[in-house]
């Protein structure tokens, strides 16, 4: 266990926290969606242009 993770650091996070929580929340969301959706459009994007090169498919 890390020192962080006492219980007066605990309850004191959880006070300072409890109002931004949600935003927080959403802020995680939006990030994870995030790298979920450039890692996927960047290996789409690889896959697209291996797919052009083979088939001489030049429209982009």
């Amino acid at each position: 266990m890390s020192p962080w993770a006492s219980s007066s650091g605990n309850k004191h996070m959880a006070k300072r926290v409890r109002g931004h929580d949600i935003v927080f929340q959403f802020q995680v969301l939006y990030v994870w969606v995030w790298s979920i959706l450039s890692r996927f459009i960047s290996t789409f994007y690889m896959f697209y242009s291996l797919t052009s090169i083979v088939f001489g498919v030049d429209r982009i």
